[in-house]
């Protein structure tokens, strides 16, 4: 699974995709790192990469092109939850959104 990961790393070196797998590829279980990634997000502060708030501007920063194309795909009408800055909310939005398009990717391929 690791040199699965860091293949995909290597293809999405600058992506959010590429954010996650680098926090997964420090943890014992990657896939289940995905999911709890995936369901929390920043709440618990288990991702370093968001861990604060200026973390979240500097990701929202870096990754601002990709997160707008996330935005104009999604479905339904986001709103800045109470609490979250415009950057930390979409910042963690991307990331969870993402960490479960990878979960779904590595787990179906299986």
């Amino acid at each position: 699974m690791r040199e699965r990961l860091e293949m995909i790393l290597a293809q999405n070196e600058n992506t959010i995709t590429g954010a996650i797998i680098s926090e997964i590829l420090e943890e014992q279980n990657p896939i289940e790192a995905l999911l709890y990634f995936q369901e929390y997000g920043v709440e618990w502060g288990i991702v370093k990469c968001l861990e604060f708030e200026k973390d979240c501007e500097k990701f929202f920063n870096r990754h601002y092109k990709e997160i707008e194309e996330m935005k104009q795909e999604f479905w339904a009408p986001l709103t800045v939850k109470k609490g979250y800055t415009t950057k930390m909310f979409f910042s963690n939005w991307a990331f969870k959104t993402r960490a479960l398009d990878l979960y779904m990717f590595l787990t179906l391929e299986d």
